[in-house]
């Protein structure tokens, strides 16, 4: 795996993870991959994660589509690409629509927690805050770990609590069990 990356030029950031365990746990709980529509809930069979990105013009949501069917090195590159295009405003229409589920970042700005507004007609966005290595016990020992806090917004017409808290809780083993 490392030789494949070294082969690309590419090292896996922390946002290439984070999408590569949303598609996985959007795969598990379909039900989070969802639009509402006129208090119709419509599951949508394409797992296409917008992705938050700053412009000096504000914020565009680029979409890496099926996201699900990516390996981790092939959404690094869709993401890397994505984030050229929107840095240089070239960014075509289809690369901006037809997101299922949207996640927003603002680790680049040191804020650690936040509340994500959902995009509809989206049922649910999740806010990532930035990564930071803690003291924290690990197998009966303390040791170093990379922690983060994450939000979950999500609109009470098309689930509720516990099928969403389901769905962060895969979000969080899926990253905790990451090569």
């Amino acid at each position: 795996l490392v030789g494949e990356w070294r082969e690309h030029r590419l090292r896996p950031m922390d946002l290439d993870i984070i999408v590569a365990a949303v598609a996985k746990a959007l795969q598990a709980h379909r039900y989070m991959n969802a639009t509402l529509v006129e208090e119709e809930m419509k599951l949508q069979e394409d797992i296409n994660i917008g992705v938050a990105m700053a412009q000096n013009q504000g914020l565009i949501v680029p979409v890496v589509q099926k996201a699900d069917e990516m390996s981790l090195l092939e959404t690094a590159r869709t993401l890397r690409d994505l984030a050229n295009k929107a840095k240089d405003g070239k960014l075509l229409p289809n690369e901006v629509s037809g997101a299922s589920f949207t996640i927003t970042s603002l680790s680049s700005l040191d804020i650690d927690a936040f509340t994500p507004i959902i995009d509809p007609p989206q049922i649910a966005i999740l806010g990532v805050g930035r990564v930071l290595e803690k003291a924290a016990v690990y197998d009966g020992e303390i040791a170093k770990r990379s922690m983060m806090y994450m939000s979950l917004t999500f609109d009470h017409r098309a689930t509720d609590g516990v099928p969403a808290g389901r769905f962060l809780q895969s979000v969080k083993r899926n990253l905790e069990n990451q090569p």
